[in-house]
């Protein structure tokens, strides 16, 4: 974690900004009487001993979070006076009486191949979705959704499809103060919410910088890797000079690979030992910078490779890499950084094909796919609405995969194109592919909130001719490198 000193207000606030993996993500569960979120340790539920959590109660816990924020919705809330809300929602286990058009919420299910049902926590019902329309979002089996339509015989026939409404990051923190810190720990008094809007203010100089499949196997990447580590090096000489402090931190997601590597660690220890050296050959920026690794799908070194949440890479991997440079960490996949009052989710999954092939879309739109994905995902505050067979889930830690609150940045790494998109108080994006288009983003978490993200893109046009000779030299050295590694193989096959 990256540690700085509290102000005056609250010696507790010990660490303004935190690196979270999925073992440190608190669990919030709703509790229904009460109406408040109860916490415990994240990884409470993965303890010897403890209570296994199951299939049922992760999506139990996921419907007490929709239903709860769904009717504090203003389109379907009571007002005070006990007055009709716009939108009355009716329960499964009411809709067989009903004789005219409902509205009901309920998670979509196909127990049976190609018939689907829907379900709530006490009933579950089949359902007719051929005439049904959409305006926005995919439609997928768990994902839950608001369904209009009236009952057809023994079969309940959906008219309209729509995904639970996105409650602001704003209205849900002040809502439930606890869920406004990603960390097991007391809700920000008036005092300290002072202090981090006063020290974040101060972070103008600090610059988050995102990529995605980093395939540290290609030479063209390490060379694309080396030009831009030269211009942040040299920023971080001429902050030197002039008494900028500037901080970094860069986020490298997988697969870090451009093949899948799954039998043993060798090849992504070795790729791993060459990026280390070139960090440490740009002493000025590894001064200035942290270095955080979320594992791709091509990552996995045994395993599920599609299994949510993914371990961080194993340390035979990053041992050699942590002595070259120390201010790095192996995160798992998803990733959080509590950043001041800020809350920076970061994923890798082909999240576009998967919810492309596996869900119902709506009609013919210009909508892109890759709107219609951040749209669902923040409306089913869950970063896997998906069918089991397409995201296996750890249960332990399903609620590591939840967004609730939504983050201020999601970051989702796809294989498709570089895009990004407002959703709420929410930025969305997705840095593309940086080993075959070589894009970005960078995020200045102290700027405004419309001028926090970037995209950028190298170009190598611009290539400097010190990083071309450097370059050259460096794919020299990995070819003679290989070479040597091949001989010694060969050696020993023949012995």
């Amino acid at each position: 974690a990256i540690s700085s000193q509290a102000g005056e207000a609250d010696a507790d606030v010990q660490e303004f900004v935190m690196i979270l993996d999925h073992k440190n993500v608190p669990i919030s569960i709703y509790d229904p009487v009460r109406k408040v979120f109860e916490r415990k340790q994240g990884d409470s539920r993965a303890l010897v001993g403890g209570q296994p959590m199951t299939r049922i109660q992760a999506f139990r816990e996921r419907f007490d979070i929709i239903e709860q924020r769904i009717a504090r919705n203003r389109h379907f809330a009571k007002t005070a006076f006990g007055d009709t809300a716009m939108i009355e929602l009716t329960r499964i286990s009411g809709v067989r009486r009903s004789k005219e058009r409902v509205f009901v919420l309920g998670m979509l299910t196909q127990p049976v191949e190609g018939k689907f049902f829907l379900e709530d926590m006490s009933h579950s019902i089949p359902i007719d979705l051929s005439d049904a329309s959409a305006k926005h979002g995919l439609f997928a089996e768990n994902c839950i959704v608001v369904v209009a339509g009236e009952m057809d015989r023994d079969v309940f026939k959906v008219h309209t499809l729509a995904l639970p409404p996105v409650e602001s990051r704003r209205d849900t923190c002040e809502m439930f103060p606890p869920l406004a810190v990603p960390t097991f720990r007391k809700p920000y008094s008036a005092d300290e919410k002072r202090v981090l809007a006063e020290e974040e203010m101060k972070e103008d100089h600090t610059q988050i910088v995102v990529l995605s499949d980093v395939w540290l196997d290609r030479a063209k990447v390490i060379n694309g890797l080396r030009m831009m580590f030269f211009r942040y090096d040299a920023l971080c000489k001429d902050g030197v000079e002039t008494g900028t402090e500037y901080r970094f931190l860069f986020v490298l997601m997988g697969n870090f690979c451009s093949q899948p590597y799954t039998r043993g660690t060798a090849t992504h220890r070795a790729l791993f030992d060459e990026l280390g050296a070139l960090i440490a050959s740009f002493a000025s920026l590894a001064e200035c910078a942290t270095w955080i690794f979320v594992p791709g799908p091509n990552d996995v070194l045994g395993g599920n490779s599609q299994m949510l949440p993914r371990s961080p890479l194993p340390s035979q991997v990053s041992a050699g890499f942590l002595e070259k440079v120390p201010s790095a960490s192996f995160c798992s996949d998803p990733c959080r950084i509590k950043f001041y009052s800020q809350e920076l989710v970061f994923h890798r999954d082909d999240i576009c094909s998967k919810l492309g092939k596996h869900s119902r879309r709506p009609g013919k739109d210009d909508v892109p796919l890759w709107d219609h994905v951040a749209r669902t995902i923040l409306s089913e505050a869950h970063l896997a609405p998906l069918p089991l067979a397409a995201a296996p889930i750890d249960w332990a830690y399903d609620h590591a995969l939840r967004l609730y609150p939504i983050p201020d940045l999601l970051v989702l790494g796809d294989r498709v194109s570089r895009y990004d998109t407002q959703v709420a108080d929410s930025q969305v994006a997705n840095p593309g592919c940086f080993s075959a288009d070589f894009t970005f983003y960078t995020y200045s978490p102290a700027a405004d909130p419309q001028a926090r993200l970037e995209p950028c893109a190298l170009d190598f046009e611009e290539l400097p001719s010190q990083v071309q000779d450097d370059g050259k030299a460096e794919r020299d050295r990995l070819k003679e490198a290989r070479r040597k590694k091949k001989a010694k193989r060969e050696k020993r096959r023949s012995q």
